[in-house]
């Protein structure tokens, strides 16, 4: 895949969800440090479509590097430890308000009770997600 087929997805398929989702101008997009994605033309279609993107670390091994913090199983309280110690300041550095959508799949630590009650808590708003969702990042499938 090149940048213009890239801006192309992003086009179809992240423009017409946040819409969908009503999201407003108060999210933030992520995506990692692909050259792609980093691309002159990449940031200024973003920039010029009002989306705010989540900056990683230059050397960041991939789109996710919370999961490389902990060692062992994750379980429930340590996800929900991940979240109070690093989404919570996210937002706040920010600066995003209370108008974000959080996004995470349906993976028992996930929808566990506690960390349900834990979101709600905190006044954090969950996306929507299939039960039967495959994976939470169903673009990739869109090209070969």
């Amino acid at each position: 895949m090149d940048g213009a087929m890239y801006r192309a997805v992003l086009r179809d398929n992240l423009l017409p969800s946040a819409r969908k989702l009503k999201m407003g101008r108060g999210w933030v997009f992520q995506h990692d440090n692909d050259p792609k994605h980093r691309a002159k033309a990449t940031k200024e279609w973003l920039k010029k479509n009002h989306i705010k993107v989540m900056e990683w670390p230059s050397q960041s091994p991939d789109l996710n590097p919370i999961k490389n913090l902990w060692s062992g199983k994750m379980d429930g309280a340590m996800y929900r430890a991940v979240l109070r110690d690093n989404l919570l300041p996210s937002a706040r550095k920010l600066k995003m308000g209370r108008g974000w959508v959080f996004q995470h799949d349906n993976d028992p630590k996930h929808t566990a009770k506690a960390t349900k009650e834990w979101l709600k808590k905190n006044h954090i708003k969950v996306m929507e997600w299939p039960s039967q969702s495959p994976d939470l990042n169903p673009i990739k499938n869109l090209w070969r």
